[in-house]
């Protein structure tokens, strides 16, 4: 059970990977333009990605909000500091990001609020095994103090 609970827990925080691979397309308005606010949240997402598959704890500190909760594809609840760990935890076991594919991103804000889904196709490891999957993503930022800050993740496994 334990090693099904770290599974889906290191699943989720592959969503966060995928975010490096994203390009322009499907996201923002039908120019691929958007809205500052929609660029904003398109790199913050690729910041993530990057600093995830990097393990910068730093840029994740900074980019996730203090009260940040993240629920994996199991269910499992992990709030900020739990979310680092996993992922410090994770080179010697998992492989997150062998290879992503991100389709169907959309991009939402009202006011402070921008709230980022897609769907995330990929292909990893966990001590051999692949993990390999479609995936449906929403991540929810605030602006707080004039900077975004992501303050919720989930990630939903779907079938193929």
């Amino acid at each position: 059970m334990k090693r099904l609970l770290l599974i889906a827990a290191l699943m989720n925080l592959a969503l966060a990977a995928a975010a490096a691979g994203m390009t322009e397309t499907n996201m923002g308005d039908s120019t691929g333009q958007g809205s500052t606010a929609e660029r904003e949240l398109i790199g913050l997402e690729r910041t993530w990605g990057a600093a995830y598959l990097r393990r910068d704890t730093e840029v994740l500190r900074r980019l996730l909000a203090d009260d940040f909760t993240s629920t994996d594809a199991l269910g499992t609840l992990r709030d900020k500091r739990a979310y680092i760990m996993a992922i410090i935890k994770a080179p010697d076991t998992f492989s997150p990001a062998s290879e992503f594919e991100l389709d169907d991103v959309k991009v939402r804000v009202d006011a402070d609020v921008g709230v980022v889904t897609g769907r995330a196709t990929d292909k990893g490891w966990y001590r051999g095994p692949n993990l390999g999957g479609r995936y449906r993503f929403t991540d929810v930022f605030v602006r707080r103090q004039g900077r975004w800050q992501a303050v919720v993740s989930q990630g939903t496994r779907t079938a193929r």
